[in-house]
């Protein structure tokens, strides 16, 4: 069953949506759309499905970050079979190092995040300057 969309200007408008969804739903969202649902503590798996688009003309990359020393990213050549073809923990293995790319993004304390997000209007109208 469909569900209508909410209203463009409410979604970038609110700090918060909650959405409940039963057995059989599913959403579809853009890709930088902050997001979570809380853990699965039932016996029964919940499916999830990523799936990225792009041109058929354009070079397919993997971007990795490293968790201990997060200060760059670095993209490699992938092929458009890459995340099906090779476990996770083979995914740098014989890869093409394109190039780094510093990681601009700030880290944020609980607090600060917190804060953000209480203020994500304001920060967001002053992006749009």
């Amino acid at each position: 069953m469909a569900r209508s969309a909410l209203p463009s200007n409410r979604c970038r408008r609110s700090p918060a949506l909650g959405n409940r969804y039963k057995a059989g739903e599913a959403v579809l969202f853009e890709d930088s759309l902050l997001h979570w649902s809380p853990q699965n503590m039932s016996d029964t798996p919940r499916y999830a499905i990523h799936c990225t688009c792009i041109p058929k003309d354009v070079t397919a990359v993997y971007v990795y970050l490293d968790p201990i020393k997060p200060t760059f990213f670095e993209m490699y050549e992938a092929t458009d079979r890459f995340f099906i073809e090779r476990p996770p923990s083979t995914w740098r293995e014989n890869l093409k190092l394109i190039k780094t790319l510093a990681n601009k993004n700030p880290t944020y304390t609980f607090d600060e995040f917190k804060d953000r997000l209480e203020k994500s209007n304001t920060i967001r109208d002053a992006m749009l300057l």
